[in-house]
């Protein structure tokens, strides 16, 4: 049985660097990975903590080494260091990349990537958030939606909603537009999956997301509060587990930043609380829509058959 063991080689000459990555192929059985004792063979910085420490290592430990590699193309920088100034210094890049490298760089293999197809399917997710334009000019569909914004209302204020109390409205309203947002994602996973870009509106024009910063807490008001208010729009309205099903991340676009959150079909059902209850959706056409009754017995029955 063939076995793969991967290392990441960087060498540093002046202001000329050498990247190689070679892969040693064995065509004998051989031990497993995590109990194989491996020489430490990779340069400096780029060596993961346990390499330094003469501990077992595996293929967590090259992951290590690439994302160090990812930190230094990204940044210019001679070795891998703070991931705050890889955000600060390429906010051109998506968040997810810069959530990608971190997690590469962690100190213990168990915080790192399993294995390499799962690096190489968050780096697919980030190069398709990463192409905005390319999402927008396709428009709305049955896998791709718009949302003005998480938080900040546009447009007149609906006229069955302006006999109500300014305080009252803002809360109405703030509740509209967190819906607006979850059901479309909780049909996405019901469904076949799509992606909902956050801060474009439906036709096309992009509004960025930064105006519904004025909305989020006193000292909150920056794109990593918004992510997290985020994040508790979705645990409130599908649950904690769902947001670790959905993939967020924050790509500019000109002097503005988009959200793009991945959603996959789930292998169980999504639900949607609301008004003390709980509504199913999914999408039809270029829509959203609940079902209930019997057709909603139908679809689980087919989609996820026990």
């Amino acid at each position: 049985m063939a076995s793969f063991i991967g290392t990441c080689h960087r060498t540093t000459y002046g202001s000329m660097s050498v990247m190689s990555l070679t892969w040693a192929i064995s065509t004998r059985q051989s031990p497993s990975l995590e109990t194989m004792p491996l020489r430490p063979i990779t340069t400096g910085s780029f060596a993961a903590p346990e390499e330094h420490e003469g501990r077992p290592l595996d293929a967590r430990s090259d992951l290590f080494s690439l994302g160090g590699v990812l930190y230094v193309v990204a940044t210019g920088e001679r070795r891998p260091g703070d991931i705050g100034l890889l955000r600060s210094r390429r906010p051109d890049l998506p968040s997810a990349f810069g959530d990608l490298v971190a997690s590469l760089l962690a100190a213990s293999p168990d915080d790192r990537p399993a294995d390499a197809e799962v690096v190489l399917q968050q780096l697919n997710e980030i190069r398709h958030a990463s192409n905005i334009g390319a999402l927008i000019a396709a428009g709305e569909s049955d896998k791709v939606e718009f949302k003005s914004s998480l938080h900040h209302p546009y447009g007149p204020v609906p006229p069955e909603l302006r006999d109500l109390q300014p305080g009252q409205l803002k809360k109405v309203i703030k509740k509209a537009l967190a819906k607006s947002v979850t059901k479309t994602i909780a049909a996405f996973l019901n469904t076949d999956g799509g992606t909902l870009l956050i801060g474009v509106e439906d036709s096309g024009t992009v509004l960025g997301i930064e105006p519904d910063f004025e909305h989020l807490k006193e000292g909150k008001q920056n794109a990593d509060g918004w992510l997290l208010s985020l994040q508790e729009v979705v645990n409130n309205a599908l649950g904690t587990e769902v947001w670790n099903a959905v993939h967020v991340s924050l790509v500019r676009d000109g002097s503005q930043t988009v959200a793009v959150a991945r959603c996959p079909p789930r292998t169980t059902e999504t639900w949607h609380a609301e008004d003390g209850g709980e509504l199913f959706y999914i999408r039809a056409a270029n829509g959203t829509r609940d079902l209930n009754g019997s057709r909603l017995l139908k679809y689980i029955r087919e989609r996820w058959p026990s």
